[in-house]
């Protein structure tokens, strides 16, 4: 029969500890992100992945329209180039959102954390977040295209 002090014990708090970072992590998990909640290079990068979204929709070029938001062809073509090696190496479609919605998908809140550790140069950051999502073999093509993009959208 258990005594009143077995929370005391080494194996109880560990167990205790461990039950209470699942329950955090699920809790965060049934959290959706918020566009807001990105830095300013994030919230460029979804809002640009947006636009290329509706563009390939409406079968209109997207440089037009990067351009015009980006103040730079340079920076429009790095990103198109971006967005392209992002589809070869994503393992699905990336899924966004619309243009005015306030939340992120999934992929969406990716792509802003890319955006963010492509931004410092955090190789490292990068990978952590790719991780399992992308082959290894295709994360440092991936990173050399999203800094170039970051470096020129800034």
């Amino acid at each position: 029969m258990p005594d009143r002090h077995s929370a005391d014990r080494p194996a109880d708090r560990t167990a205790a500890r461990t039950y209470a970072s699942r329950a955090a992590t699920v809790a965060r998990l049934g959290q959706v992100p918020r566009l807001s909640d990105s830095s300013l290079r994030g919230c460029r990068a979804v809002m640009a992945i947006r636009l290329l979204a509706i563009c390939s929709h409406a079968e209109r070029d997207p440089l037009v329209e990067l351009t015009r938001r980006f103040g730079s062809v340079t920076a429009a073509r790095l990103f198109v180039e971006f967005s392209q090696a992002l589809a070869t190496c994503w393992p699905e479609p990336v899924r966004v959102m619309r243009p005015c919605c306030p939340l992120l998908s999934a992929d969406e809140s990716a792509v802003a954390v890319m955006a963010e550790h492509a931004g410092a140069g955090d190789r490292k950051g990068f990978a952590a977040v790719i991780d399992g999502l992308v082959r290894p073999d295709r994360h440092d093509r991936l990173f050399d295209t999203a800094v170039a993009a970051m470096a020129a959208i800034h």
